[in-house]
């Protein structure tokens, strides 16, 4: 089946050809992904992938070459000249792509591999609207999901609509659907065990060994450094770090460094930074506050704190901050009416504290 003369918006994929080409060939039928072609039909009969054996299916070449990627992901230019074709085993020597691979490229997608992603993509589509009551649906979605392989991922075409419910039931809710593996031991049965996991599973924050999280220990400087360092990217930086006690070379020398650069954070009176210090509760305010404002949010929210008891204990230079994060639900209250603006920031809430503003 070929493509000749037709005319396409610029950025057009192979994808948009095909459906373009097939819905206007009379007697052409076809069942079709965005990325790959299930069974094209033509007067009544069906030629579809794997009936002519497990590699069998249908292929695209582009000028004479096949990409050996999905329809969907592959940008036409002007004058190229496109043709969908059968192959009875794609991982023949003599129909490879351009970069040596089969149709599959260089992983065999099998009949069960389709089979698993389909179920996922039914789970998926099964979530439907989101309400306060869709978090079941929603986290099986997603707990099948990260169960597949990568190649089986790479079928599952509806991702986004997961990604989408999980944000919806996030803004309903004020709850973040954790993933369901737990591989912390002490945090079983813990009140941040869903933000742990979640943050876990983001790479925002590593245990302190394979199996332990250490949920109660405090937070260092430098690990708040980090964890949004990470949040952002881990972009490339130059330099040295500005402050005394930041050692170039260092695990968290880069994550400083770039904090600096971006007034996320600024060091003591004395010039250091203090890496190796626990983070009072006020301080990760203030770099919280620093960095919501460089990635654009609204700063707008301010609480009344004088609500709490130990209001008087927030330092003048954190109080902004404070009202901010509070107002977001960022940082709230503990039970005997505290804001314990200098108490230390645990690992727990600190994966407590992202998990909510992520979810924000």
């Amino acid at each position: 089946i070929s493509a000749h003369n037709i005319k396409l918006d610029a950025g057009a994929t192979v994808a948009d050809a095909f459906y373009k080409v097939l819905d206007n060939k009379s007697g052409f039928s076809y069942e079709a992904d965005p990325d790959y072609v299930r069974s094209i039909t033509y007067k009544g009969t069906t030629l579809g992938e794997f009936d002519m054996g497990q590699n069998s299916g249908w292929k695209y070449r582009i000028n004479g070459v096949a990409p050996g990627i999905g329809m969907d992901g592959k940008t036409l230019n002007d004058g190229d000249e496109l043709v969908w074709y059968y192959v009875v085993d794609y991982t023949d020597d003599t129909d490879r792509d351009e970069g040596g691979r089969g149709m599959g490229g260089s992983v065999t997608i099998t009949t069960e591999d389709r089979a698993a992603a389909n179920e996922v993509k039914d789970l998926i589509a099964a979530i439907g609207k989101v309400d306060e009551n869709s978090k079941d649906a929603i986290k099986a979605a997603r707990q099948a999901y990260d169960n597949l392989t990568d190649a089986q991922k790479d079928l599952v075409k509806n991702l986004d609509v997961l990604k989408a419910a999980e944000q919806a039931y996030a803004a309903l809710t004020g709850e973040v659907i954790a993933p369901a593996d737990m591989p912390f031991a002490d945090v079983e049965g813990h009140w941040a065990a869903d933000a742990i996991a979640y943050v876990a599973d983001k790479g925002l924050m590593t245990g302190e060994s394979a199996n332990s999280f250490a949920p109660e220990v405090a937070t260092s400087r430098a690990m708040i450094a980090a964890i949004l360092y990470r949040l952002s990217g881990s972009p490339e930086v130059s330099g040295e770090a500005g402050f005394a006690d930041v050692v170039d070379g260092a695990w968290y020398a880069d994550a400083v460094r770039w904090a600096e650069i971006n007034n996320v954070v600024s060091g003591y009176a004395d010039g250091g930074f203090g890496p190796n210090d626990n983070i009072s509760r006020e301080q990760l305010a203030a770099i919280l506050y620093r960095y919501a404002a460089a990635n654009g949010r609204n700063m707008n929210a301010a609480a009344d704190l004088g609500k709490f008891d130990d209001a008087d204990s927030i330092s003048g230079w954190a109080l902004t901050a404070m009202q901010w994060a509070n107002a977001e639900g960022l940082i709230t209250g503990k039970a005997d009416n505290r804001i314990d603006a200098q108490g230390k920031a645990t690992r727990a809430e600190v994966a407590t504290i992202l998990m909510r503003y992520l979810a924000a």
